[in-house]
Formats: structure tokens, C-alpha cells, sequence
């Protein structure tokens, strides 16, 4: 059975003699069924079906072949992909750091049960709704305290005394803040400052699961401005999964032509004047996470409006 991708590619590997598109073709096909399926946007219509309205938004061929080329570099964070980051957190850096905070010798005997009563004694919270906190101490099979809120929200409407305040009723040490990911840092900044600044005692590790450039230089900053504030971020997206207004180091000939494609079609799902055609802070990232995709990403995959069809579209918050 012929699906949208077959159909609009099978053609351009007649002339193809490296067999690049027949080959892409056939790794589009197995991701969409196998990855990108888990996309909870996408939940009543598969990627084939968005790829078929996504490639129509443009008639020209050869603009078709760009926003098919732009797919290969597309870097997609699974469920599967996302509770591996999650354990990767909770084994790596939040492990590491809990230890270190309270001087654990991890060859003494008792080793294990201090470092039971450490992660006890510690918060666990998000820095925004979107990182799924309940999923993080179930993989890792912490129990968490009654109440883990976001501390974006805490940020806007949280008292400092009261916070203050619950933390010494349940005897917690420390804080932890996860978010799932982080672009420019300028959510993660606000929060970060608030939870350091605020409670300059309280040993606080930021802990993003997939990071972009933009938001390392910004957590990078911010440990160097507070004592009790350490950043760790599990994955650092870089090199070709990003793709700026300006063109990098030996960045992939199709970014070039996706650059020349934007400025001629950007009016077509930019939605308001300060929406930006590389994303949010200009971050350019090629970045889909399974839940949503991130407004740092580039609009041209997740915008939605009435002249343009979205491959990944983003439900906002505003």
C-alpha cells in the first residue's frame, strides 16, 4: 500500500544514483510507525497523514525536497527516549550530587541506606508543567512528598515563607528541579534565581533532560552567580540540530535552502508580529519531545494556521 511519503518521494529516486532518497524514504517510514507515532498532539492521525499535509503546503519540487531533507536532521525524544533520560538523571548527576552534599562514603557499609534517607530528605520538582514529575519517581521509584509543584508557578505566586515553611515540616534538605527541556534558558533563569536567591541555604541542582546551547551558557551563568546552585544538564543538543538564521561551521547544504524557504513563506505561519521564524529567543532547534513540541523549535514544523499545515503541531499554553 502507497502512503503520502512513498508517493511524494518514489519519484525523486528515479534520478537519484546514491540512492539518498529511497534510503531516507524507507528511515522515515520505520520512525513514523515505530517513534513518532508517539507523539500525544498527533494522537487521531499518524505521521504519514501529517507528512502528506505538511509537504502540500509548498507546490514548488524542489521545495518539497528541502523540507524533506530538513527530516533527517530532525532530533525526535520518544517516551522511550524520555524515561531513559529520566533514569540517566536520577543514576548520574542527581545521585552524584546528593552524595557529595552529605559526604557519603559510597565503600562503607552503610553507604546504601544513607543514600536512601538522603534522597528522602530531598525535593523533587519541576521547573514547568510540561516536565512530567509523577513519571520521574516512578521510573526511578522514589516516593515523592503530597506536593511537587512547578516552581515557574511558585515563582509568580509562591510565598517564600510558606515554602519555607513546608520544607522544614518535611524535613527536606535539598532541591531538585527537573525540567524535560530547556532552549534559551529563559523560563529555567526566572525560576532558578527565585528557588537560589530565595533560600540562599537550601543546596538547589537544576537538572535539565535535554538542553540547547542557549540554555547551557544561561545555567552556566547562573551557577557561577550562586553558591548553593549547580546545573547539570543530561543532554546537550548542538551542531546539526540547530539551525540559526545565521549559518554555522560545516552545518548540512540543505539549511541553506531551508533558510531561503523560511523567508519566502514565513508569513504563513507566523501568527502574530513577535512570533519569531527560528523559534522562540531565535533558538532554531530541530527538537520534537514526544509530549510536545518545544516554541524553540523551528515554526516552520510546528505551526499551525490557515495557510499552513504542521508536521509536529504545538499546543500552546497561550
Amino acid at each position: 500500500m502507497t502512503n503520502n511519503l512513498m508517493r511524494t518521494v518514489e519519484p525523486w529516486t528515479e534520478g537519484d544514483s546514491e540512492g539518498r532518497f529511497a534510503e531516507m524514504m524507507r528511515h522515515l517510514n520505520w520512525l513514523g510507525r515505530r517513534l513518532y507515532s508517539d507523539y500525544e498532539p498527533n494522537a487521531y492521525s499518524t505521521f504519514d497523514e501529517q507528512f502528506g499535509k505538511w509537504i502540500e503546503n509548498v507546490e514548488d519540487e524542489a521545495d518539497k525536497k528541502t523540507l524533506f531533507e530538513l527530516l533527517e536532521y530532525l532530533f525526535f525524544v520518544g517516551r522511550r527516549e524520555f524515561e531513559a533520560l529520566c533514569r540517566a538523571a536520577f543514576t548520574g548527576p542527581i545521585s552524584r550530587w546528593i552524595i557529595d552534599s552529605e559526604s557519603i562514603d559510597v565503600a562503607a557499609a552503610d553507604a546504601v541506606s544513607k543514600i536512601t534517607a538522603a534522597v528522602k530528605d530531598t525535593w523533587f520538582c519541576p521547573v514547568t508543567d510540561s516536565m512530567r514529575i509523577n513519571a520521574f519517581l516512578k521510573l526511578n521509584r522514589i516516593e515523592g512528598k503530597q506536593h511537587r509543584p512547578d516552581w515557574r508557578s511558585l515563582t509568580e505566586f509562591g510565598d517564600p515563607r510558606k515554602i519555607k515553611a513546608y520544607m522544614d515540616t518535611n524535613e527536606l534538605k535539598r532541591l531538585v528541579l527537573l525540567e524535560d527541556f530547556v532552549g534559551s534558558g529563559t523560563q529555567m533563569k526566572n525560576t532558578a534565581e527565585f528557588a537560589a536567591s530565595c533560600f540562599d541555604s537550601l543546596p538547589v541542582l537544576l537538572c535539565p533532560l535535554v538542553c540547547c546551547p542557549g540554555g547551557v551558557e544561561t545555567g552556566e551563568k547562573l551557577a557561577a552567580r550562586f553558591e548553593n546552585f549547580v546545573f547539570e544538564p543530561i543532554l546537550r543538543i548542538s551542531g546539526h540540530t540547530i539551525l540559526r538564521e545565521t549559518a554555522g561551521n560545516d552545518e548540512p547544504a540543505v539549511f541553506a535552502r531551508v533558510r531561503t524557504l523560511i523567508a519566502s513563506e514565513k508569513k504563513r505561519w507566523l501568527k502574530t508580529n513577535r512570533e519569531k521564524p527560528y523559534g522562540f529567543e531565535d533558538v532554531g532547534a530541530l527538537v520534537v519531545m514526544y509530549s510536545n513540541c518545544p516554541n524553540n523549535t523551528l515554526p516552520i514544523i510546528h505551526n499551525n494556521s490557515s495557510k499552513w499545515k504542521a508536521l509536529f503541531p504545538r499546543i500552546r499554553r497561550n
